[in-house]
Formats: C-alpha cells, sequence, structure tokens
C-alpha cells in the first residue's frame, strides 16, 4: 500500500497542475465535495465537510479503514493517502483528503459514474 512520498508530492506541483485548478468539478453526490484530479491523473483531491471529517477521525472510522487495508493488501477499495487541513491568508481552513484514482487516466471519456455505497439510510428505497 506504499506510495513514495516524492511522487505524491510532486503529483500536487501548483506547476504542474495549473490546468487541473481551472478544471477542478463539484461532485454530483450529497456531500457536494470539491474533487480535484492530480496532472498526473494518479490521485484525486476530495474536501470534507466538517461532519466527514469528523467521522472518519474523531468516530474510528479511517483506524477501521486502515486495520483492514493492512490486512487485505488485495483489496479493491480506494487507497486512501491523507486527511489534511489547508490554511490559505484570508481564507476559512479548508479539509480534504487524498486518494489514489481508481477511474484511470483517461477518466474525463467516462458516461456514466455510479457510486455505489451499500447504504440505504436517508434514502427513498
Amino acid at each position: 500500500m506504499g506510495i513514495d512520498e516524492e511522487f505524491l508530492f510532486k503529483s500536487f506541483v501548483p506547476l504542474h497542475n495549473i490546468q487541473a485548478i481551472h478544471n477542478f468539478f463539484t461532485g454530483s453526490g450529497k456531500s457536494s465535495s470539491f474533487f480535484f484530479f492530480s496532472d498526473n491523473k494518479a490521485f484525486v483531491l476530495k474536501t470534507l465537510k466538517d461532519s466527514e471529517k469528523n467521522l472518519l477521525l474523531e468516530q474510528g472510522v479511517l483506524q477501521s479503514y486502515y486495520d483492514h487495508m493492512m490486512n487485505n493488501e488485495e483489496s479493491l477499495l480506494s487507497k486512501f493517502y491523507g486527511v489534511f487541513t489547508i490554511k490559505i491568508k484570508n481564507m476559512e481552513e479548508i479539509s480534504c483528503f487524498i486518494m489514489d484514482n481508481l477511474l484511470g487516466r483517461d477518466f474525463m471519456n467516462i458516461e456514466r459514474i455510479y457510486d455505489l455505497k451499500g447504504s440505504t439510510k436517508g434514502r427513498k428505497v
């Protein structure tokens, strides 16, 4: 599950991501999070609402995920590489996480994406 830290860092260098910065988009899910694909298409940065950050960090979901991934190295779940808080002068803090891009390098040509979470909580079924 290891990823080279330098590769991760270089994937988000602003100079190489100018076009991606201008083309980030809001997801179509309920959370309306922002998604940003690194220029090399290896990673996705997704913003987190405070409630999502709390669920991951305070309620133990991230620890359970980590334990699962360490015990199931062949898992098909997306790999999380970090949860971050970004602070830019004169702006509110932004919480986000970085994960691998399961859609591949040619993701912009995909016509439909189905987000299957398996939960019916709060949904009409």
